[in-house]
Parts: structure tokens; C-alpha cells; sequence
């Protein structure tokens, strides 16, 4: 252990679909991580080419994709030259889904511990950090962040409640214990957590994630680990990352990926 931070072996699972700004952001936050990973897998889907429904996207925003997937090569060159071997770029079916890109991820991965994360996750230098929890408590599969969404400060876990044959997540930190790790690392349990989270290798294992679901795969993941039992999860108040939420984003992913049929 050096300067409290658990020296554990972990990976960063990235995924990315047309957002090559916000990756060289959160490649440039990886890159500062303490103690470094062993291993970053970036998952991007902008493969070509472009099949089904998508070769009918407007000339203008197709030009867009052509720009964003140019704009990948540049941030690729620049953090292989960081990492070197250390960082694996995997390049999957245009527009494969957020489910499909993490469960590739993961299965790259041999690491015990995986972050799992967006690219519009900046994770902060010590986030590693949150790997005492798990170490302690071996029935946690997976811990998140607070996340710093512009000026505010938000916790998106929750527990899910069964009420009349409807699911909801039910947001209460009110009424939650909160516990801490042997050095005083704060945390609560939640059935719910985000998916900007450390997972144990294990967790996933059992259940990763459904490729049905392109967006919003969240609630199928929690929910089928709740009824599977095994596993608990948390959210760490000691640590915050930073969301880039629905900010600087092109037209053609609001377009792809908020499309009236995923969402349905």
C-alpha cells in the first residue's frame, strides 16, 4: 500500500460511440489514475461500414460520422504513445450498443478487479482507491462514484422495489447506513448503482450484461442480480467523478443514440 491506496491489479474498460472529444478526455483522467492500470481497453463502435437504417442518415450528419471516426485515429495515436502496450483499442459493429461494448470489454479483460465506464467519465486520480471495499467486504460486487454533473453533486443509486408487479428504483440516502472500510473509506449499500463503478471480476462473471438492450442497460443488470441474491452493491462518498452529461455532444449521436425505437 503507498499512500494508502490499495496497490491492487485493475483495468479500465472504456466504451465509446462518436464522442472522440470527451475519450481524449477520459483517457487524459486514466492517465493520472494511481496506482495505473494494468491494462486500458477502450471498446469503439464507429467500425465501418455502415449497415441497415444507417445508410440513410442525412449526407450532413454522415459527413459527421467520417469527421468523428477521423478524429478517433489522432486521440488513438496520442494515448498509445502514453500507454504503449498497456492500452488495447477494440473496434466493434457501428453503433453495437452500450451492453454489447461493455460484455466485449470485460471478456478482454483478465484483471480481478474492471472499471467499467462511459467516455464521458472523467474518473478522479484516486479512484482506484475504492478497491478497499471490495477488499473488505467480499460479498460487494461492484462500487460507483458520487458524480459531479455540472455544478452539482449527485448520488444515482438507489434500491429496487417491487410495488404491485412495477420495478422502481426508490433514491432515499436519508434513510441509509453508512458504513467505512478499515482506513475510513465512507460507503453505502444500494441494490442500484451507476455504471461508472469497480467491479469484481466474480460479479460479472455471474451476470454481465444483456446486447439487447443498445442504451439504458442499467436496470436489466441490477435487477437480475438482485433476484440472482449473491451480490451487494455500493457508492463511495469519498470519491467523485465527473460527468460529462449531454454537453459539446454532435448531432449525429443525439440522433443515433437517443432513437425513439431504443428507448421503446
Amino acid at each position: 500500500m503507498a499512500g494508502g491506496i490499495p496497490l491492487v491489479e485493475y483495468d479500465v474498460v472504456v466504451v465509446t460511440f462518436l464522442r472522440p472529444d470527451k475519450l481524449m478526455n477520459c483517457l487524459k483522467a486514466i492517465s493520472e489514475l494511481y496506482p495505473p492500470p494494468h491494462k486500458v481497453i477502450v471498446i469503439d463502435q464507429t467500425s465501418l461500414p455502415i449497415r441497415g437504417n444507417f445508410e440513410k442518415i442525412h449526407p450532413l450528419l454522415l459527413e459527421e460520422v467520417y469527421r468523428s471516426i477521423k478524429k478517433y485515429e489522432k486521440v488513438y495515436q496520442e494515448y498509445r504513445r502514453i500507454f504503449r502496450e498497456r492500452i488495447k483499442i477494440i473496434k466493434i459493429e457501428f453503433d453495437s450498443g452500450a451492453a454489447k461494448s461493455r460484455k466485449v470489454g470485460f471478456m478482454e479483460s483478465e484483471a480481478d478487479y474492471v472499471f467499467i465506464i462511459d467516455d464521458d467519465i472523467y474518473l478522479p486520480p484516486n479512484a482506484p482507491k475504492i478497491a478497499e471495499i471490495l477488499k473488505e467486504n467480499s460479498d460487494i460486487g461492484g462500487v460507483a462514484f458520487l458524480l459531479k454533473d455540472g455544478e452539482s453533486i449527485v448520488c444515482t443509486a438507489g434500491d429496487i422495489e417491487n410495488i404491485r408487479g412495477h420495478v422502481r428504483v426508490n433514491v432515499d440516502i436519508k434513510q441509509k447506513s453508512i458504513h467505512k472500510t478499515n482506513s475510513g473509506l465512507r460507503f453505502i449499500l444500494f441494490d442500484y448503482i451507476p455504471n461508472c463503478a469497480l467491479f469484481r471480476r466474480a460479479c460479472l462473471e455471474d451476470y454481465a450484461w444483456d446486447e439487447f438492450f443498445k442504451i439504458e442497460d442499467h436496470p436489466d443488470f441490477y435487477l437480475t442480480h438482485k433476484r440472482l441474491g449473491k451480490w451487494r452493491f455500493a457508492i463511495t462518498l469519498d470519491c467523485i467523478a465527473v460527468h460529462d452529461h449531454r454537453k459539446g455532444e454532435k448531432p449525429v449521436y443525439q440522433r443515433l443514440r437517443w432513437r425513439y425505437d431504443l428507448l421503446l
